[in-house]
């Protein structure tokens, strides 16, 4: 087994009785349900992921609902979303902001744009 797809294939889907991997994939994604968020929603992911092909991120699911906010850094490999430069680990503090850019947003006040969101 050479890509995760063929792993996926031959031993996971398999073993948790999806069958083959196109069937694990179709009825175990989330992507069927992102259409119907209504609340604001931010996505982290990283663009070089090994595990999860960035594409999906590029379709109408996500770019056609105005509730999801996608924050695609370049890097940042599966679920390693850290810097080289300060803060190292910078995730935390961006969904903080987004959070607290939300709810200012819900009691009315005027927000600008995250700094660090935009810089991603």
């Amino acid at each position: 087994m050479r890509t995760i797809y063929e792993f996926d294939d031959r031993v996971t889907a398999p073993a948790f009785g999806f069958g083959d991997a196109a069937n694990y994939y179709r009825t175990q994604s989330a992507i069927r349900f992102l259409p119907a968020i209504r609340v604001p929603t931010l996505l982290v992911q990283a663009q070089d992921d090994p595990m999860i092909p960035f594409g999906i991120f590029e379709g109408p699911e996500i770019r056609s609902n105005p509730h999801l906010r996608l924050l695609a850094p370049e890097h940042g490999g599966h679920l390693g979303f850290l810097s080289r430069k300060r803060p190292r680990f910078w995730a935390d503090e961006v969904v903080g902001e987004w959070i607290l850019n939300r709810m200012q947003e819900a009691e009315g006040e005027q927000s600008g744009p995250v700094s660090r969101l935009e810089d991603r």
